[in-house]
């Protein structure tokens, strides 16, 4: 058996993505330790096809959360083995290793361990970024590398697949290697959101430029080229309905804080029959792709182009702004981390969106229908969540934006004995459940 299959009958997900370094697990600390619940964000979440307002279904509440695992480098990607150890990438470079960006591996079962350094990513100066992590076939870990602008703040086209195979008994973490190649020069713009399909080929999103490309290699034959194969539209004339209230991409954040880029594919994930769901951060929304039973591509397009047509959104909500990575469960349920609202936020098989946990509102400061001051915790700019079982664990790197300004409220960054840690996973100590359904936990029925 190999190790995604070993992996999915042991865990039944569906997910996307030897040195020390680390900071063991605090539990009950930040908000959690206020003893603050968290309640509904109310509204309703628009389903493509018909939708159904869910504002009063319990949910967990702040101290249902633990930190298991802290690092010294912003982190983003999360996957994990077939033996059930969570691995995440960091970005910006590390001070343990120069020039590199680190790969962890952490034992979710024994969180009071320091997570491991398992690999080394190169970096340079328009590859600063360790995003998306995705495990092929054979065990080997793919990374999604690169930078959203040049070091004078310049959008750039840079973007990188590298190849990590683990060895955990080297005297010293391997360096990954450059797997990709694109019109020979080995880039694949804006790699960021990794999710390999029933065939064994790669996906990868493009995060940057508000270009919306997703590209696939043939690693199933041994391929190295990223082809793209379509687009989600990008903003055009769209005035987007945002959490903020304010204009296109600010998130709720001072004028200072705006970046000068969207992004309209982030995360990705394949369900059991195979279609595709990218996410789109900027616009709060779930795009489906369809295949045939020959992996062509079905769905809808705008004449002449290969760009999705608005009938392939199979979701939009305000409870979905700033959604980043997906995960999905053993029935087909999506779980988004919506990072612009430090939320949890389930999209069902069927198109139904459902508030699952956002931060409690900061002591003090109020709630709005367009923004809820949260910087404080358990979650902090949530990016990527991965399913184990009956578990969700998430990574947090405290950008700073939406309900999450300003940064530095929460856990991280913290400092200890002199070590300053920029990351975190969140653990929910409760068993998966979407509100109002038997599932997701269980087959279908």
């Amino acid at each position: 058996m190999n190790p995604n299959e070993k992996n999915a009958r042991r865990y039944g997900s569906m997910n996307q993505s030897m040195s020390r370094g680390g900071f063991v697990k605090t539990m009950g600390v930040g908000v959690a330790g206020l003893g603050m619940a968290a309640t509904g964000f109310g509204g309703v979440g628009r389903a493509v096809g018909g939708g159904v307002p869910f504002t009063e279904f319990p949910q967990p509440e702040a101290g249902d959360f633990e930190t298991i695992a802290f690092f010294t480098q912003n982190v983003e990607g999360l996957t994990a083995d077939s033996e059930g150890y969570l691995y995440t990438v960091g970005r910006g470079g590390s001070v343990e290793y120069p020039g590199y960006n680190l790969v962890w591996r952490v034992d979710p079962k024994n969180p009071s361990e320091a997570p491991v350094i398992v690999g080394l990513v190169p970096i340079a100066p328009n590859n600063l970024y360790g995003w998306g992590l995705a495990f092929d076939l054979a065990g080997d870990l793919y990374i999604g590398t690169g930078n959203r602008t040049t070091p004078g703040g310049i959008p750039t086209n840079y973007g990188y697949i590298y190849k990590l195979t683990l060895n955990p008994d080297a005297a010293t973490p391997p360096i990954a290697v450059p797997y990709t190649s694109l019109a020979g020069v080995g880039e694949v713009p804006g790699a960021n959101g990794l999710a390999f399909d029933k065939k064994g080929d790669l996906w990868i999103t493009d995060c940057i430029n508000e270009q919306g490309r997703i590209w696939k290699i043939e690693t199933s034959v041994g391929g190295h080229t990223a082809i793209e194969q379509f687009r989600v539209p990008t903003l055009g004339t769209y005035t987007p309905q945002l959490y903020s209230g304010l204009q296109p991409n600010t998130y709720g954040q001072p004028a200072a804080q705006v970046l000068p880029y969207a992004i309209v594919a982030n995360g990705a994930a394949f369900n059991p029959k195979g279609d595709l769901f990218v996410s789109d951060t900027t616009r709060g929304r779930i795009w489906k792709v369809e295949f045939d039973d020959d992996r062509n591509i079905i769905s809808p397009m705008l004449p002449d182009t290969n760009i999705l047509d608005e009938s392939n959104i199979f979701a939009e909500s305000v409870l979905l702004a700033g959604a980043d990575g997906i995960a999905l469960d053993v029935v087909g349920n999506i779980w988004v981390t919506a990072n612009a609202r430090n939320a949890i936020t389930v999209v069902t098989k069927n198109g139904e969106v459902r508030p699952i946990f956002q931060n409690p509102t900061n002591p003090g400061q109020t709630k709005t229908p367009t923004s809820n001051p949260s910087n404080l915790g358990p979650l902090q700019f949530p990016s990527s969540p991965f399913i184990l079982g009956k578990e969700l664990y998430i990574t947090n790197s405290d950008s700073g934006r939406g309900d999450d300004y300003p940064p530095g409220g929460g856990e991280i960054p913290r400092t200890v004995n002199g070590i300053t840690y920029k990351g975190k996973i969140s653990h929910l100590k409760l068993r998966l459940h979407v509100p109002g359904m038997r599932l997701p936990v269980e087959p279908d029925y």
